[in-house]
């Protein structure tokens, strides 16, 4: 499974974004520029998810 399927999978378990947070999180841009989330850098692997602030439900 790859970081971005795994995100992804994520987003779709989502039923409440009231401020829209992961509204760009899709396969047309890399996930590793996603709002909120942090990559190891050159690795390009997810190291960090910033969403405690978001109100996602």
């Amino acid at each position: 499974m790859t970081d971005q399927f795994a995100l992804l999978s994520f987003k779709s378990l989502v039923t409440k974004d009231p401020h829209n947070v992961l509204s760009k999180w899709n396969s047309n841009i890399s996930f590793i520029e996603w709002y909120k989330v942090s990559c190891s850098p050159g690795s390009q692997r997810v190291d960090g998810l910033k969403l405690n602030d978001t109100a996602l439900e």
